[in-house]
């Protein structure tokens, strides 16, 4: 993959994620490795960031129709979640860690989410961490 943002550039639009997310120093420091991650993410234009502190993943393998077609090629995530949102989901039988959290997040339902590529669900772990500290 090859770089699309600069490093300083990334920083920032990640921090602006974590103030968003209230996210502490102490958090930032026991995730450094995540919050590494995150920054190559926009550095390789993975996931972008915007003046709210919102984040948009681009799917590195979209998912396709039964015909071809792209049925879902980005995740939009909102910046909150409530505890009832977590609960209707774990109350539907949900298991998954990440999807309990990524499906409210994205309004994307887990069956489609489960088709996500091993490389996309990577990213989308690395941003759920900040909605579970």
């Amino acid at each position: 993959m090859k770089i699309l943002i600069d490093k300083e550039t990334a920083q920032s639009d990640v921090e602006r994620f974590l103030e968003a997310r209230f996210v502490t120093d102490e958090a930032k420091t026991a995730n450094s490795a995540v919050v590494k991650k995150l920054v190559e993410s926009v550095q390789y234009g993975q996931i972008s960031i915007d003046a709210s502190g919102a984040i948009t993943q681009k799917l590195n393998s979209p998912i396709k129709g039964t015909d071809g077609s792209t049925v879902l090629a980005k995740l939009d995530y909102k910046l909150r979640l409530t505890m009832n949102e977590v609960d209707m989901i774990i109350q539907g039988g949900e298991k998954n860690a990440n999807m309990v959290y990524a499906v409210p997040l994205t309004g994307q339902d887990s069956i489609l989410l489960g088709k996500l590529d091993t490389s996309d669900v990577m990213v989308l772990a690395n941003i759920v961490v900040f909605f579970t500290t």
